[in-house]
């Protein structure tokens, strides 16, 4: 068994297993991609567009290692669980999202990801449209955000996902929405790596 980002060979009694969505919609998993592709920027910005489609296009879910899990943000305990659950039954287990990931919004986190490694969006990689919104600062954001989350509205949440951008208090970035991921934590800036806000837990 090996893992379906670094191809290594991995131990059967620890691993996880991810849907394609929780995979590409992660900025760590373009960087770490980039970082093992042995290539120039300008080599991985001339090939970025036949990955995208690839990995967004994935129907399986993926088996992912210890090492490579480090760079994303996805719920461990659970991806561990449905890999135990895997190597018990030898069947993958059917996650809610398995399946294709939307190949715009994973240009938009891959675009980003690779502007945080080379200092610039790809030139190969064309945002959808040109974006209508607001820019908020991280800390608008986050106070915006805790509101939602425990209200658990959908809509106004995917309303929040189209209409802003959010300038980071720490680099500067400004970076879709789209690109971020809020984990049970809370979440972090996909360009510099510090946190935007905290999910304080009673």
């Amino acid at each position: 068994m090996s893992c379906d980002i670094c191809s290594k060979a991995m131990n059967r009694g620890q691993g996880y297993i991810l849907s394609t969505s929780q995979v590409v919609y992660d900025p760590g998993y373009w960087k770490r991609a980039f970082k093992l592709l042995p290539s120039t920027a300008e080599q991985v910005e001339r090939a970025l567009p036949g990955f995208l489609r690839q990995m967004s296009s994935s129907e399986s879910d993926w088996v992912v290692c210890e090492e490579c899990m480090a760079f994303l943000k996805a719920d461990r305990s659970w991806a561990a669980k449905h890999f135990q659950d895997y190597v018990k039954t030898g069947k993958r287990p059917s996650l809610q999202d398995t399946g294709p990931a939307d190949s715009g919004r994973a240009a938009l986190v891959a675009s980003g990801a690779f502007e945080a490694m080379f200092g610039r969006r790809p030139r190969t990689v064309a945002e959808a449209e040109p974006f209508q919104g607001k820019v908020v600062s991280s800390e608008e954001f986050s106070r915006l955000m805790a509101k939602l989350l425990p209200a658990g509205d959908r809509n106004q949440l995917e309303q929040v996902v189209a209409s802003l951008r959010v300038r980071c208090g720490t680099c500067g970035a400004i970076i879709a929405v789209q690109e971020t991921q809020v984990t049970e934590s809370g979440m972090d800036c996909p360009r510099c790596g510090k946190p935007w806000f905290l999910i304080k837990r009673k």
